[in-house]
């Protein structure tokens, strides 16, 4: 979904983002920092 969010803001000028987007992003981000530094 972020990926695709991007997308439309660079390519076609739309840009929206809400914060619980952002929030989720960041919370699956360090999900897969964790388990990339051997944390859970």
């Amino acid at each position: 979904m972020c990926h695709n969010k991007r997308n439309l803001g660079e390519y076609e000028g739309l840009l929206e983002i809400n914060d619980r987007l952002v929030a989720d992003l960041i919370t699956a981000t360090q999900t897969v920092a964790d388990a990339l530094a051997g944390g859970e």
